[in-house]
């Protein structure tokens, strides 16, 4: 884990309870297909979402906010195997405002509950069994303020929770198997946290039980989240933050599934596995174009800023 703090430290708790918002979630293990879901959440309607479905899915969606001040966008895809979030909430405030603030998070849910894991001995041959998960993208915040009282402050955050059950074992659900966030603030205060598989970028998810023949669910969820916000009245206060994950999933780049006895290896009927190995989708549901626009926007918003004065965080 990797963890930095400055002296004055953000509430990291913020960043979880309000901008990602997380539930723990089992998806029963009798659903037969592939099953995909994607949404996007923020602090008011609209929410829009897509799924649950048996279809590869994506959503994105755009708000502004106080005359255009502040802009909150983000965008998530579910895929088999794959899962994608990106949430990107930021301010701009000339001269000097009370209050304002932009939140928005999102979420990512495939379940594959048509994998058949089969071994060299009987039928009914228990084995214990991992997969091996991976995710690419990071976090990022900065925050400041030409003068005044109060505090701008900005966070981005992800969590990555995985659920398997098989027949006869039941299920291990909502193990978060990793978390990151960075959070800054215009007094300078930063802090970085990175866990799990957040931290190496490839690790292997808790073991679980099954026979040779049965056929077992794996669910992923994944969550990202970001806020910008001050309080008070500063003067030309600016905020961005960004958790940008354009994939978590499974592991491509060798075996799938690790099993305890030599042997064993794994499928699912929908061709995602084949031989313990995943096959990447030959198409994935691409990024909205709002959501590039959102990503422009603010980058344009900061290098304006830049060009005015310095930005610190």
């Amino acid at each position: 884990m990797l963890k930095r703090t400055a002296p004055y430290r953000v509430n990291a708790a913020l960043v979880v309870s309000v901008a990602l918002t997380v539930t723990v979630s089992w998806v029963s293990p009798s659903l037969a297909v592939p099953m995909f879901e994607a949404s996007v959440s923020f602090p008011t309607p609209p929410h829009p979402s897509c799924g649950p479905s048996i279809d590869p899915c994506s959503v994105a969606a755009m708000r502004t906010e106080f005359g255009g001040n502040v802009n909150e966008t983000a965008s998530a895809f579910a895929a088999s195997g794959m899962l994608g979030g990106v949430s990107q909430a930021s301010l701009n405030f000339s001269g000097t405002s009370s209050a304002g603030g932009g939140f928005v998070s999102t979420r990512a849910i495939f379940s594959l509950d048509n994998i058949v894991i089969s071994g060299l001995g009987p039928v009914g041959q228990e084995v214990t069994y991992s997969v091996n998960l991976s995710a690419s993208g990071s976090p990022s915040a900065t925050a400041s303020k030409a003068g005044g009282p109060g505090v701008v402050t900005a966070g981005a955050s992800a969590r990555l929770r995985y659920t398997t059950s098989s027949p006869g074992f039941g299920f291990i659900g909502g193990v978060e198997v990793g978390f990151t966030e960075q959070t800054a603030d215009s007094e300078g205060g930063f802090s970085v946290t990175e866990s799990g598989i957040f931290d190496i970028g490839v690790s292997a998810s808790p073991e679980w039980t099954a026979r040779s023949g049965d056929t077992i669910l794996v669910s992923l969820i994944l969550d990202t989240g970001a806020f910008a916000v001050f309080n008070f009245e500063p003067r030309d206060a600016f905020a961005s933050a960004l958790s940008a994950f354009d994939t978590a999933g499974f592991f491509s780049g060798g075996p799938l599934f690790n099993f305890s006895l030599p042997g064993f290896t794994a499928n699912s009927t929908d061709g995602t596995i084949v031989d313990n190995r995943f096959v990447v989708p030959s198409a994935v549901p691409e990024p909205n174009t709002l959501l590039l626009l959102g990503v422009a926007l603010v980058a344009g918003l900061a290098q304006r800023r830049r060009g005015s004065r310095p930005i610190s965080c």
